[in-house]
């Protein structure tokens, strides 16, 4: 099991113990991220960004829309399964004086092994939108443009 997300064991291990030739951890991703060896068999990718999965499919005024989910991945594009840390929504892009759940300007939730659900969001105006993911220091992601109807 790779280091969770903020673990001790990350980057804290000794590169002059690795064996000659050893380039990469037990699942056969890269041994040394970030300059250091971590502590243990696995080594945590570096995370670099959160993403939009799938598009949103919009809805209706004061109506919650499908489930959305926000993941975080690593530089390859993978999960980054030991991510556990927060993601804050906002409007992006939209109608102006557009709210989250009738008063919010943004929202958050927790992230859990790389993924964070977001459920019963609701917009306060029709229009086009576009949401900001940011979970930082990490590259924020923006959906696609996606439409509220009255």
């Amino acid at each position: 099991m790779p280091p969770l997300f903020h673990s001790p064991v990350i980057d804290h291990g000794s590169n002059a113990l690795i064996p000659a030739g050893v380039t990469t951890d037990q699942r056969g991703l890269p041994r040394i991220v970030g300059g250091t060896v971590d502590i243990g068999a696995d080594e945590a990718q570096a995370t670099t960004q959160v993403a939009f999965p799938y598009a949103i499919s919009g809805g209706t005024v004061n109506n919650p829309i499908s489930a959305l989910a926000i993941v975080v991945e690593d530089a390859s594009g993978n999960i980054a399964t030991t991510n556990d840390s927060t993601v804050t929504l906002t409007i992006a892009s939209g109608p102006a004086g557009a709210r989250i759940d009738g008063t919010l300007t943004s929202v958050t939730a927790s992230i859990i092994n790389g993924v964070a659900v977001f459920k019963n969001l609701s917009f306060s105006k029709a229009g086009v939108y576009t949401l900001e993911a940011l979970d930082s220091p990490l590259t924020s992601a923006f959906s696609k443009k996606f439409t509220i109807t009255v």
